[in-house]
């Protein structure tokens, strides 16, 4: 089961969003209007993050998530549901 599961789905998105960073989508709608969408259960680093690996040597890796999911998702159609807005109005 996924968390939304047993709650009422409030929005549907779907399309082939652009991917902001590894949490987080846009969808683009044919009235040119934009809806950001923010992964649920994923915590992942800011587009312009910076981490340190093992080796302690930083690397990119809010640009690293965003190329996985990028990956992920590929040419797909994606749809999320939800079932509300979060504090930044994203769905």
């Amino acid at each position: 089961h996924t968390p939304l599961a047993n709650k009422e789905v409030n929005f549907v998105m779907e399309g082939r969003p652009r991917v902001v960073d590894g949490d987080t989508l846009v969808f683009e709608e044919t009235s040119g209007q934009k809806e950001r969408v923010r992964l649920l259960g994923i915590d992942a680093p800011e587009s312009k993050q910076m981490c340190t690996n093992q080796n302690r040597k930083e690397y990119a890796c809010g640009i690293e998530s965003k190329a996985f999911l990028e990956t992920i998702i590929g040419k797909d159609p994606v749809q999320c549901l939800a079932a509300k807005r979060d504090q930044y109005s994203r769905v």
